[in-house]
């Protein structure tokens, strides 16, 4: 509670009040003054700066709120003076604290405001040791799942090929025959690539965060990428059952890194087939005015809409992972990588019916991805 004939205002400027009695004691909650508010004179938390008034004018009674609604309350509570402080830690304003004063006798002064200034810095300081405690927790949330992960995914192809090689070793006195024995090479060797690119995804996923990520920019015919990307997932395709057809008009070419273009198409394919159900999958090339698009489809499981907007976040799955495996990864790349060649990256999803993944290239580097090209 606050001292007697002393109302405590939450947030000022444009606080939305709750008084508990008209003529001694109110609080409010905050709700800061939004960009193009009407006043020209900044608020506390806006501003950066304390502000402090011995006896509030009708000129500050209508510049410190957010409408005329509030402005009559403070009026009718008989507020005479009144005082604010920002929240500030590290340099960040993270609110500020109000308060006013009824009596006419006793107004709010320098030491006042010093002591709100004070208490001010120590809330501020809780509330960011708050924050980063939140924060902290949250990482290490996402780093145990992660580990927990990717010691699944990892594990797996290991295993596979162990057995393989087991079996292998099991014959080796019956002279297994040639065609045999390549089956099982041939099965160990989708195990090592499977290993490579989990690897692979994570190096990338820790350029990307510490900023190294190069890109060597070239003439690249898109069509060719996607080509060459669809042959190397032929096998499985056959394997899930699904279709893939394509569909351009011509070569779309640009300047792009042709190794990462080749892993934006690869995991988007990638992605079709898992999910897709063994239903076609279609991807399809056009040229825009000074752009290039590419669309891969499937008819698949689709994605639920309270995960579209985190889809392209890192270790975000939208699937069980005991269903599906995978470290979350594959469509966070993708959008950095769209995003480091100056393009964007959307998704359009129905549950149950399949998802539609849109790239969309500028044909010509950006300044900053020309930039890097260089690095």
């Amino acid at each position: 509670m606050w001292p007697k004939r002393t109302a405590g205002f939450a947030g000022w400027p444009g606080f939305t009040p709750t008084p508990r009695s008209r003529g001694s004691c109110a609080s409010w909650r905050s709700a800061i003054r939004p960009t193009g508010a009407r006043s020209s004179r900044p608020s506390a938390s806006w501003s950066g700066k304390p502000f402090l008034r011995s006896e509030l004018s009708e000129p500050d009674m209508h510049d410190y709120n957010l409408d005329a609604e509030n402005a009559r309350l403070i009026r009718e509570l008989g507020t005479r003076s009144g005082m604010a402080v920002p929240l500030m830690a590290r340099g960040r304003t993270l609110g500020a604290i109000s308060m006013g004063r009824t009596d006419p006798m006793r107004p709010f002064g320098p030491s006042d405001l010093a002591l709100m200034e004070e208490l001010a810095h120590r809330a501020a300081m809780a509330i960011d040791n708050a924050h980063l405690y939140q924060e902290a927790q949250e990482g290490i949330r996402v780093r145990e799942e992660f580990l927990g992960v990717a010691a699944h995914e990892l594990k797996t192809p290991i295993t596979s090929m162990n057995i393989v090689l087991q079996s292998v070793l099991r014959r080796r006195n019956e002279r297994p025959s040639a065609e045999r024995l390549m089956q099982a090479l041939e099965s160990a060797e989708r195990q090592v690539q499977r290993l490579m690119r989990l690897v692979d995804d994570v190096l990338d996923v820790s350029r990307l965060h510490a900023g190294r990520l190069e890109l060597h920019l070239e003439r690249v015919d898109l069509l060719a990428v996607v080509g060459e990307v669809v042959e190397r997932f032929i096998e499985t395709a056959a394997r899930t059952g699904s279709r893939v057809d394509m569909r351009a008009e011509g070569p779309v070419e640009g300047m792009w890194d042709r190794s990462r273009l080749d892993q934006v198409v690869a995991n988007l394919l990638g992605n079709a087939l898992k999910f897709g159900e063994g239903r076609p999958i279609e991807i399809s090339l056009s040229r825009g005015e000074g752009t290039a698009e590419l669309v891969v489809e499937d008819h698949g499981i689709g994605i639920p809409p309270e995960r579209l907007l985190h889809i392209f976040e890192r270790f975000e799955r939208a699937v069980p992972t005991r269903h599906y495996g995978g470290f979350g990864l594959g469509l966070y790349i993708v959008r950095s990588l769209t995003e480091a060649m100056g393009g964007t990256v959307r998704v359009d999803s129905t549950p149950g019916l399949g998802s539609r993944f849109t790239v969309v290239l500028p044909c010509q580097p950006l300044k900053e991805a020309a930039g890097e090209s260089q690095a």
